[in-house]
């Protein structure tokens, strides 16, 4: 009966190495290294989402585990060294023209109200080529979670960066988007809260709403170093969390783009038709 213990044990000991040694494999040390791009330390349970291929890595990462996450990255990488490619993520809310090679584009995302799951296709060139993806995601509160005269904070920051340790070259380009509701005695205030984390100026379009884009030059506007602009909005009805897109560019007309999808809590403008 002994003898059968032991080689239990052994059995036992095999099975959480292969264990380990299989988490090891799926998700590799660069994976877990990207969750302390967006300044926060990993916690809970969640595991990374991470896949590769020849061509790009991609990945989503969350911190807290449990229905209440606090943050969330999703981030796409060019591991192509024979030149820049074209990334449209839908899962991960993004699209970059012209990812250089050893380059990555990620999106941060805090003080999400709670965990959803997203998929959606990745394009990683201009033609059919896609893969499948999901990734981990947040919800805001609804009206009935809100509580009145406590500020509901959303912040997204969008980041274009090369690898230093690999010689890639590429102007940083990093924005980010703060939204923030209140309720009010007649309804509810929101301010969107833009800054430029960028070693140099970039311009930015946000499409939000025709009140606030008065006080962003129409939408469009060039952000200097570390400058900030606020503007604001006003909803007789509790928002509803929509997804928007942003553009983000370099200066320079050559320079890379990017489109992120920013949520916030205003509907979007109605479209009118020709």
């Amino acid at each position: 009966m002994s003898k059968q213990l032991m080689l239990l044990n052994r059995l036992a000991k095999t099975t959480r190495l292969f264990a380990v040694v299989t988490m090891w494999l799926c998700c590799p040390a660069n994976a877990n290294a990207q969750i302390r791009l967006c300044g926060w330390a990993a916690s809970g349970s969640l595991p990374p989402r991470h896949q590769s291929n020849k061509i790009v890595e991609w990945g989503s990462l969350a911190d807290d585990a449990g229905p209440d996450l606090l943050n969330i990255s999703n981030y796409v990488i060019n591991v192509d060294p024979s030149g820049a490619r074209n990334i449209d993520w839908e899962a991960g809310s993004m699209r970059v023209d012209a990812l250089r090679p050893d380059n990555i584009a990620y999106l941060c995302q805090g003080n999400a109200f709670g965990r959803i799951d997203r998929d959606g296709p990745l394009y990683f060139a201009r033609d059919r080529s896609s893969i499948s993806t999901f990734v981990y995601a947040g919800r805001l509160a609804t009206p009935r979670e809100f509580v009145a005269g406590t500020p509901l904070k959303l912040d997204s920051e969008f980041i274009l960066a090369g690898d230093a340790s690999k010689g890639a070259k590429a102007t940083t380009i990093r924005v980010r988007v703060s939204t923030t509701l209140l309720k009010t005695g007649k309804g509810y205030l929101i301010t969107y809260t833009l800054t430029n984390l960028s070693p140099s100026d970039v311009v930015v379009d946000l499409p939000i709403d025709p009140a606030a884009l008065k006080e962003l030059g129409d939408g469009r506007l060039v952000l200097k170093k570390d400058e900030t602009r606020n503007a604001t909005a006003t909803s007789d009805q509790f928002p509803l969390d929509v997804r928007l897109p942003v553009r983000i560019q370099e200066l320079s007309p050559k320079g890379t783009s990017a489109i992120v999808l920013v949520p916030t809590f205003r509907t979007p403008p109605r479209l009118t038709g020709r």
